[in-house]
């Protein structure tokens, strides 16, 4: 990027104050746990031991939360004070200059960005705490109305309570059997939650709308859109079974194979839990016919209907993530310290979390909400291979290398996000994999341990994978491309308590990139026209943001007593 001509970013004048934007947020948070476990032996053959426990938790949470507040110090569009259009331009040299300053980016993305030298920005004791500046900086309002400190609303508070009460059980068991021993556990988890939230949900304003009572409800407006935020409260409970098996065949010291299988949940953060809306709709416009006197005239509103009942925010009815997961393994240990092995997974998963639509009913009628939900089915599925040993026939100082590395191929199938108030899912096709997994990916690290020196040197790579299946405007998915980082550590015992050590981390300096796709064209949602590219599918993906993070150096003590 440049600028023409040139020194035009370096003078002040050039610059103005546009807007203002904060936002506030008050947390507190605790949890109560207790549990109680037993255990006993048992001399009976196969069988070993038993044990059973309790385990009780309550976790309240109060999350405040203004959001963002943007609002205009002043813009082209803005009217001054008499209406007149447009409105003036706070300039940079004119309002608040004491508190703007000329940043340096010539050292943006490390110099590898060709971008201007410097540009005129907010200071940072201006922006650091805006409340406490509110005065100094609305001496730029110059067209009116604009921007003013946020504060707390009643929709800004959320109360979340969760309880769990879980009991389990747990069988071991073990004896020889042909050649080798076979080993084991079987068990049960069964849990109740109970969760409540509290928060509330915003109507739409629709008191500016005379004609709207949807068809002959003079009510309407006063049910469901006088702008105010009314209480959102939900409860709900659930259980679940988790049972598990786990087997071991021992052939030998040096051979042995493992079998899982077990149930398990997830539960869906608080924040995808929330109770807080922000509801809206789509108005439909009718008008009586033209004056055939004066087919100039403006046309003369006849009717109000809303045509859609929508909104956004938070899912209190998400249920957690199920899996039905079954392992299988195969461990070689060649050598004294080294080993081989290789395990296959196979995951079934059930209401794994997802951006879509649901439809929630509140104040008496259904309005479908962006927001998280529960995806139907999915599955994971795939390998590991791994490989481990340190090299102790080296001679002298070299029999403290060791290496370790693996590889993972795992194949995951979901779904997509639902079709929204606008149709936006419907550009997202289906058959995206889950989030946060990627198809391939691979680990492989030097070590290095003998005597007091402790070294590793490892690389992590993984291929590109799903952030989300709707970016920050509801259009596509976004992914983080092929990912690579190189860190190392070196760690020297001084004495049996204290361990200094250096550690770099990102040695390679690699940068994130994020892509944005694919897409699917489809017909218009007003329409039997089909728009351009209909029912075509653009596979490709398109570059939408670089992060750098840089290398990161830390100096490490340990002290142990």
């Amino acid at each position: 990027m440049s600028a023409n001509p040139d020194g035009y970013l370096d003078e002040r004048d050039n610059f103005f104050w546009a807007a203002g934007m904060d936002a506030t947020q008050a947390n507190e948070a605790e949890q109560i746990a207790a549990r109680m476990n037993l255990s006993f032996a048992i001399d009976s053959g196969w069988l070993q031991t038993f044990k059973a426990g309790l385990r009780f938790t309550d976790r309240e949470a109060t999350n405040r939360d203004t959001g963002y507040n943007w609002q205009p110090l002043s813009q082209w569009w803005q009217g001054d004070a008499q209406g007149n259009w447009p409105g003036h331009l706070a300039s940079m040299d004119q309002y608040i200059t004491g508190d703007s300053r000329l940043f340096d980016f010539s050292d943006f993305f490390r110099g590898r960005a060709n971008l201007p030298g410097a540009l005129w920005v907010a200071s940072d004791s201006l922006v650091k705490n805006m409340h406490a500046n509110a005065a100094l900086i609305q001496q730029s309002l110059v067209n009116g109305a604009g921007w003013a400190p946020d504060t707390f609303l009643d929709g800004d508070t959320n109360l979340q309570n969760e309880k769990t009460y879980a009991a389990f059980a747990l069988l071991r068991f073990g004896n020889e059997i042909g050649v080798g021993t076979l080993d084991g556990n079987v068990g049960v988890r069964v849990v109740r939650t109970d969760y409540t939230a509290s928060g509330s949900a915003r109507q739409p304003d629709w008191t500016t709308h005379p004609l709207l009572n949807n068809n002959g409800d003079p009510d309407f407006v006063a049910k469901y859109g006088t702008g105010a935020w009314l209480p959102n409260h939900f409860d709900d409970s659930y259980q679940d079974v988790l049972p598990s098996l786990n087997v071991r065949w021992k052939l030998n010291e040096e051979l042995q194979f493992r079998f899982a299988a077990s149930k398990a949940i997830a539960r869906p953060a608080l924040d995808q839990l929330t109770a807080n809306l922000s509801l809206g709709g789509d108005i439909q416009t009718t008008y009586l016919p033209p004056d055939p006197d004066d087919p100039q005239a403006p046309q003369v509103p006849a009717a109000e209907v809303v045509t859609s009942f929508n909104g956004s925010g938070g899912n209190p009815l998400l249920r957690p993530m199920e899996a039905t997961q079954l392992d299988a393994a195969a461990e070689w240990y060649f050598a004294p310290q080294g080993s081989l092995y290789t395990t296959l997974f196979y995951k079934d998963i059930e209401n794994y979390l997802l951006r879509g639509t649901q439809v929630q009913h509140l104040f008496g009628r259904d309005w479908e909400v962006d927001t998280t939900v529960n995806g139907d089915q999915g599955t994971v599925r795939g390998f590991e291979v791994g490989y481990s040993q340190f090299y102790d026939a080296l001679p002298g100082w070299l029999r403290g290398l060791g290496v370790q590395a693996n590889f993972t191929y795992v194949d995951s199938r979901g779904g997509s996000p639902t079709a929204g108030p606008t149709g936006d899912a419907a550009t997202v096709p289906p058959g995206l994999p889950l989030e946060g997994l990627s198809k391939k990916s691979y680990n492989v690290v030097g070590l290095y341990q003998r005597g007091p020196v402790e070294a590793r040197l490892a690389y992590n790579w993984r291929q590109r994978w799903l952030l989300t299946t709707h970016d920050g405007d509801g259009k596509g998915s976004v992914w983080n491309d092929d990912y690579g980082q190189l860190d190392a550590s070196v760690f020297v015992r001084l004495n049996d308590h204290i361990q200094i050590g250096l550690e770099g981390n990102n040695l390679t300096n690699t940068t994130q990139k994020l892509l944005v796709g694919p897409y699917r064209y489809t017909l218009a949602a007003d329409s039997n026209t089909p728009e351009y590219n209909v029912n075509y599918t653009d596979w490709r993906l398109y570059q939408n943001a670089w992060f750098t993070f840089d290398r990161r150096f830390a100096l490490t003590a340990r002290v142990t007593f």
